[in-house]
């Protein structure tokens, strides 16, 4: 289920969320009843998951003054952290905003052939409470990496922001890490810890209750019109029966 998180931005049950994807992901989506999270190191960012350039000098300075190790470890303990957890870490991300988004077409959309599904965060709530894990939901905060200190208190910290250059995107994020609930053997390390998932695949499906999570599908601006009873006619093999929007992003205006 979506619990709260005490270092996260929490979310309100109207805020308006959409998820732009390709039409073959969206009829994986239904034909898997699952929404898929990506493996944060398989993402096209690679800053994802790291640490902001003042946050990464003070977290070196603090190792250096309160241990003996090593001056090449030290160097080397925080990129390597960071490349654990990010293999450990699973999003999901929506975009948050009351209406459709003509930069979020073209940026999600391999293909003009796509929908949007539209919802809210309570929908979104509500489809995953049979969820057994435990998802975290968070709003994107975008910094200055090269000038904002980020917390350092908790390890979720990294995946909660992005670049300043990102800001367009108004990314609202669910998020869980993935380690199997099994106890360190003696001598092992974080890095000894199984996996849930498997750890080679990019990422996972997780179930979720896609009649509660849909309000509406909108169906890409550029799309011929025989596309959209196509789209609800797949929705309802699946038993999904919701409204199917054209898109107006690309409508002719009033003459």
């Amino acid at each position: 289920m979506i619990k709260d998180h005490p270092v996260m931005t929490t979310l309100v049950d109207g805020d308006r969320l959409w998820r732009f994807v390709d039409f073959t992901k969206f009829v994986s989506m239904l034909d898997s009843n699952a929404l898929f999270f990506t493996r944060c190191d398989r993402l096209a960012d690679k800053y994802e998951g790291t640490y902001s350039r003042p946050t990464f000098e003070s977290e070196r300075q603090l190792l250096t003054s309160m241990s003996n190790m090593p001056r090449e470890l030290i160097k080397s303990h925080l990129p390597r952290t960071e490349s654990l957890m990010r293999r450990r870490i699973f999003l999901n991300c929506w975009h948050i905003n009351e209406f459709e988004s003509a930069a979020m077409w073209h940026l999600y959309l391999k293909s003009d052939e796509g929908v949007a599904i539209q919802t809210t965060f309570k929908r979104l709530r509500e489809s995953l409470s049979e969820c057994p894990l435990d998802i975290y939901a968070t709003k994107v905060q975008y910094l200055d990496y090269d000038q904002h200190a980020m917390p350092f208190d908790n390890a979720l910290i990294p995946y909660t922001s992005k670049r300043l250059s990102f800001q367009h995107e108004r990314e609202m994020r669910l998020i869980f890490l993935d380690i199997a609930k099994e106890p360190i053997k003696d001598g092992g390390t974080f890095e000894d810890l199984p996996f849930n998932f498997d750890p080679s695949a990019p990422g996972c499906p997780i179930a979720v209750d896609l009649d509660k999570l849909i309000e509406r599908v909108f169906v890409a601006p550029s799309l011929d019109p025989w596309i959209d009873p196509l789209v609800k006619n797949v929705m309802k093999r699946y038993g999904i029966e919701k409204d199917v929007v054209k898109s107006d992003i690309n409508g002719a205006p009033l003459r």
